[in-house]
């Protein structure tokens, strides 16, 4: 295993997920990990609803995550990189895995909240379902 792809929403499970990456970074030296972000964009008529002040809100949530997500992996800094892309969540997650050529996925089991969940279903289920790779689900 070279290349991991932790897609992170900055929640508690996420967080769990993030110790669990950080293991593997422990064990193995030879292993990259792309930290995932994804704002995300309902995959219906809504995202034309989604105005440029969300949008805003987002970026700043994005940068504070990569903060914390470079905290998180302090002493790893040159195995790490971080990205936030917009999209619907399972799509960005299984499009960057494939294009990134990555030979794991983790992510957490629930996400930052219920209107997410409502609006884009599992996102941890949909990358089960979708990803070429092998997917770690952290409970």
């Amino acid at each position: 295993m070279k290349k991991v792809l932790f897609a992170t929403d900055g929640s508690a499970p996420s967080e769990k997920a993030g110790r669990v990456v950080r293991s593997l970074l422990d064990a193995r030296p030879d292993v990259e990990v792309v930290i995932l972000y994804v704002t995300p964009i309902p995959p219906y008529p809504a995202e034309t609803m989604v105005t440029e002040a969300v949008f805003r809100a987002e970026e700043e949530f994005a940068r504070e995550l990569e903060a914390t997500s470079r905290s998180w992996f302090a002493g790893y800094e040159d195995r790490i990189r971080f990205r936030n892309l917009r999209g619907v969540p399972v799509r960005v997650i299984c499009d960057l895995a494939e294009a990134e050529g990555v030979d794991l996925i983790v992510v957490g089991r629930r996400g930052r909240g219920a209107l997410n969940h409502l609006l884009m279903g599992s996102v941890s289920q949909g990358v089960l379902d979708h990803a070429k790779v092998p997917v770690l689900v952290v409970p």
